[in-house]
């Protein structure tokens, strides 16, 4: 059961995390927009999801092998943190410090919100889970009271 429960959670990650990266593409945006005010996922919240969803189905699915690639897995955390700590540097400073708009057309805005775009609020959770995971990635040892990581 608790198999099955982790291949659902997986699955639907991993196709909001596509649906969220192909929604720009000119066929797909007339098919997936569900109304006017609809505004769908930032391709670089999308990529994201993705190197987290892996970084996790590794995890979970390969953990012998797993601990193998460490160093690559610490890598793309350390990515990911980065990128959401640019987004929130970015939110205060005004000064932006990441690629995203190299990578992806400027779409305009939609009432104020800027399409296409990670919210500073969504870098945060993704700033937040990379050093949470990071942090679980260095637990070396079980500990005394083993609730902790429970």
């Amino acid at each position: 059961m608790k198999q099955k429960l982790n291949i659902i959670m997986f699955a639907s990650i991993f196709g909001l995390a596509v649906l969220g990266g192909i929604s720009y593409l000119p066929l797909f945006e007339f098919f997936l927009s569900i109304d006017e005010g609809f505004i769908p996922m930032a391709p670089s919240t999308s990529a994201l999801f993705l190197i987290t969803f892996l970084v996790l189905f590794v995890w979970v699915n390969c953990a012998r092998k797993f601990y193998r690639y460490k160093k690559a897995i610490g890598l793309m955390l350390l990515l990911i943190s980065l990128f959401g700590l640019f987004e929130i540097v970015e939110y205060f400073t005004g000064v932006e410090l990441n690629f995203e708009s190299s990578l992806v057309p400027t779409y305009g805005d939609l009432q104020g919100i800027p399409l296409a775009r990670m919210s500073p609020v969504t870098g945060f959770c993704f700033f937040l889970i990379s050093c949470v995971l990071f942090i679980l990635l260095n637990h070396h040892k079980k500990s005394e009271c083993g609730h902790f990581l429970v």
